[in-house]
């Protein structure tokens, strides 16, 4: 893995050193190349088309990039870390600093999540008594989470979850179980505390 992304940094070092000279030799012909765009084809030739239509922050990390599939106008925080097996991110979205996602995550549309949420669709085996943990297969269910979601800072949603459109996830939570539709939910388990078209405009 670690190889792999060193080659993709290697990679994109070659293909910036190419395009200045590129730029340069277009500027003698009265051609003007934009930094941005330079930046932008840099990223299309190395990760692919998904990683245009984005916007990422510093110290990102990223295994099994082939596995994402992001859609417009996504923005990802600072050092985020995705372990994608896959992982879907709809469009206009927003990513969290510190953020950490494992697994198979299918997050829709209109998705907002704080800083240090950890998204885990992922499970140790345990079943088999007297073989340490960490020799047990490693099993998953998957992380579904719906459109117009909010995550709020450092909560945490484990394997086989579904959160449903509209609901929002308070700081701090541990969400256990599946969510309903609009829904507010906090603390650890989660539990639904109010229902979001209960408020009143301007409450």
């Amino acid at each position: 893995m670690k190889s792999s992304f060193k080659n993709n940094l290697a990679m994109s070092n070659h293909l910036k050193s190419l395009l200045k000279k590129v730029k340069r030799s277009l500027w003698c012909l009265g051609i003007r190349l934009l930094p941005s765009n330079v930046y932008t084809l840099a990223r299309f030739l190395v990760f692919g088309r998904f990683f245009v239509t984005s916007c990422f922050g510093v110290g990102f990390q990223c295994h099994g990039y082939r596995k994402v599939k992001l859609g417009k106008n996504v923005l990802i925080g600072n050092y985020v870390r995705f372990q994608a097996n896959p992982i879907n991110i709809g469009e206009h979205s927003q990513i969290g600093h510190n953020n950490y996602l494992y697994g198979e995550i299918h997050i829709g549309r209109f998705f907002m999540s704080g800083p240090n949420v950890c998204i885990m669709a992922g499970n140790h085996g345990m079943e088999v008594n007297g073989v340490p943990m960490v020799f047990q297969n490693a099993k998953s269910k998957g992380i579904r989470i719906g459109d117009d979601v909010w995550l709020g800072c450092n909560s945490t949603i484990l394997d086989g979850v579904n959160i449903a459109d509209g609901s929002i996830i308070g700081a701090g939570s541990v969400v256990l179980q599946d969510t309903e539709p609009y829904a507010i939910y906090a603390g650890n388990p989660a539990k639904k505390i109010r229902d979001r078209r209960d408020y009143r405009q301007g409450e």
